[in-house]
């Protein structure tokens, strides 16, 4: 249903699937900055001497999705950009699969540190919040970073992958303002 009503949209006067292209460099970008946000927030976790050694950092197997999701998450913004220009078939593939695979490796930080943001919100025994283990440092503010970052890019990266799927394989994003550069307009 969504697709009909995107690719057959009547009052866009050159359709609004000629500009899809545009939508996934824009949700990319998007995506990219909740990467980076993500990024910033684990590298801080990483070099954090008081981060808590009970939720996974001591063993450094247990965080593989979250240094997967750290590398690939990369890449992924990478190939549906370069999607954009290209337009080849093999390369949409690719560049689908490894989002949806990162988009599960995206899960374990949203996982582990929205509990971690959760946990310090609820009362203790005495009724007072932010009183656990790292609710109260630098620890509370990487995790919330984490979390903003990996929630953003999960939600972009989704969008990426609905509208690059939607796009039409002979239009390519132009850098120009020249309409020639538009096949389906001519």
């Amino acid at each position: 249903f969504f697709s009909f009503v995107f690719l057959h949209a009547p009052s866009a006067p050159m359709g609004f699937a000629d500009h899809l292209d545009f939508f996934v460099v824009f949700f990319s970008a998007l995506s990219a900055v909740g990467w980076v946000t993500f990024v910033a927030g684990f590298g801080m976790e990483n070099n954090n001497d008081q981060r808590l050694q009970n939720q996974g950092w001591g063993n450094k197997e247990e965080l593989f999705n979250w240094y997967m999701f750290s590398i690939l998450g990369f890449v992924a913004i990478l190939l549906t950009m370069a999607y954009s220009l290209v337009k080849n078939r093999a390369l949409l593939s690719f560049a689908l699969f490894l989002s949806g695979v990162v988009l599960v490796f995206a899960g374990a930080p949203l996982n582990d540190s929205g509990h971690f943001i959760w946990d310090c919100h609820q009362k203790d025994a005495t009724g007072s919040t932010f009183t656990g283990a790292g609710c109260q440092e630098e620890t509370f503010n990487n995790h919330c970073l984490m979390f903003s970052g990996s929630l953003v890019y999960a939600l972009f990266q989704s969008l990426v992958i609905l509208v690059a799927s939607m796009a039409p394989e002979n239009t390519r994003l132009a850098l120009s303002l020249d309409e020639s550069n538009y096949p389906l307009t001519n």
